[in-house]
């Protein structure tokens, strides 16, 4: 996976991310966090309101059931989809891009198109 530079990635359960975003030394960091599905996002957006931005890229793969398809690259549950209605309220500028190459999609006007 690539990273932007002067960035740093991590990739943690959600108890384990906010162990180090509750760490003041984490402040000053620019991080990138990865999580499994749209609703871990929505729990940490709920506890850290300095998120700079929120991107739900490929969501969907880590997630079985019937899904609905948002883009290409997303397909969501029943529930990861009200999860991701959840987040976009949170955050109204969370976008979908797989990759920095990707056209960037916000999830508000994907929503509006369903």
């Amino acid at each position: 996976m690539a990273v932007p530079e002067g960035i740093k990635c991590i990739i943690k359960s959600v108890e384990g991310v906010s162990s180090i975003l509750d760490d003041p030394r984490s402040e000053k960091m620019r991080l990138m966090v990865l999580v499994p599905t749209v609703r871990d996002a929505v729990t940490l957006c709920k506890k850290y309101k300095n998120i700079e931005m929120v991107n739900v890229g490929n969501a969907g793969k880590m997630t079985s059931g019937e899904k609905i398809t948002l883009t290409k690259e997303v397909m969501l549950t029943k529930e990861e989809l009200d999860a991701l209605k959840e987040l976009v309220e949170l955050y109204p500028d969370t976008f979908f891009q797989g990759t920095p190459s990707m056209e960037k999609k916000l999830a508000t006007n994907v929503l509006k198109n369903l």
